[in-house]
């Protein structure tokens, strides 16, 4: 049987370069032919370099031509596309640019597509709504606080006007400064309210403490009492439960003795009010009810708005700081008509564990 002969793959060829002169450099590829077992020969194949460097050397020029000229049409796309997709931003930046304190009235437009660009849109909608509300609240309650000061001023300086036009008895002068100073009490009481209404806005001053609602009801009821009898109403407590709850005792005091000091005020001679605390859907609730002349159910919310007025009288400050109060422990407090007649005021607090007897605060 004739031998085979074959090229072997086992064994390590030479690849070697051949440089001679330059312009003819070459590839040498070298193998060895086995027959029979033995090496017989060998395989030399050889590629001139000229032409692989001729095709480096074009590959080289056009990467040096195609790499500046992509990053440069790359670049220009990118500030193309970032200039079309940030224009809605420029657009709501030149809106904002316009938006000032006295016309907070424009929007921000959005492009009804749900993206981000619309969700930021909506937000800084929300924002200028809430801000023009803030805003127009301010400059009501600025002209309301002038009003307010104007009148007894104006009713001060008017009496002691009409004193110095002419000479006046002892017992004359007595009455006018009897007068004007009812006004400056007035005007005193008057800057108090609005020092505390502008402090409640910012919570709480005192230590946040266990408070037992039972004790801060019934010194309410004995103050209520007391204005009641000088104009003839009754002022009477229903039925009490021991609860607390957590927050500043003087604070909730002067809420719940504006709340009594205002259904007496506005309850006729022979009417009654009558004070309540008890647990309600896990809230401790004090009431405040009056048989005065009640309240429509459509105004009951503007009533806790500062200096508001209703058909039959002004509301002042006393339940504006009230409900601020209230607020500020985490309450609520609202208002309602009573089917008999009258107004009963609902103070919602949060229950609290009561603490030691050293940290309950009164």
């Amino acid at each position: 049987m004739p031998g085979r002969t074959r090229v072997a793959s086992g064994l390590a060829g030479t690849f070697q370069r051949m440089a001679a002169l330059l312009r003819w450099a070459s590839w040498l590829l070298t193998l060895p032919v086995v027959h029979e077992g033995h090496v017989s020969g060998m395989i030399q194949v050889g590629m001139a370099l000229r032409r692989a460097l001729a095709v480096r050397e074009r590959y080289f020029d056009t990467l040096m031509v195609l790499i500046p000229l992509g990053v440069g049409l790359a670049a220009l796309g990118g500030a193309m596309i970032a200039r079309i997709a940030l224009r809605p931003v420029d657009e709501m930046a030149s809106t904002a640019r316009r938006i000032t304190a006295e016309d907070l009235s424009r929007r921000v437009e959005g492009r009804g597509s749900g993206d981000e660009l619309d969700r930021l849109a909506d937000t800084l909608n929300g924002m200028l709504a809430r801000l023009e509300g803030a805003f127009d609240q301010t400059r009501r309650f600025a002209a309301d606080a002038a009003h307010e000061l104007r009148t007894p001023l104006t009713v001060l300086r008017g009496g002691i006007e009409v004193a110095l036009r002419m000479e006046r008895t002892p017992e004359e002068y007595r009455r006018v400064l009897a007068s004007s100073l009812e006004e400056v009490q007035r005007l005193i009481r008057l800057a108090e309210d609005l020092l505390l209404l502008s402090r409640s806005l910012a919570g709480p001053e005192g230590a946040r403490v266990p408070v037992d609602l039972e004790p801060l009801v019934l010194e309410v009821f004995e103050v209520g009492a007391r204005l009641g009898h000088a104009t003839g109403v009754s002022v009477r407590v229903d039925a009490t439960t021991p609860l607390a709850a957590r927050g500043d005792g003087a604070a909730l005091r002067r809420a719940l003795l504006n709340l009594v000091e205002n259904a007496v005020k506005y309850t006729p001679a022979g009417g009654k009010v009558e004070i309540g605390l008890a647990r309600a859907d896990g809230f401790a609730e004090i009431t405040v009810a009056d048989t005065g002349p009640g309240i429509a159910p459509e105004v009951a919310e503007r009533l806790f708005q500062p200096f508001a007025t209703t058909k039959k009288a002004g509301m002042g400050l006393g339940l504006a700081i009230s409900r601020e109060i209230v607020e500020a422990h985490d309450g609520e407090l609202t208002a309602a008509p009573r089917p008999a007649g009258g107004t009963v005021f609902r103070v919602r607090l949060p229950i609290s564990p009561k603490g030691d007897d050293e940290n309950a605060g009164r």
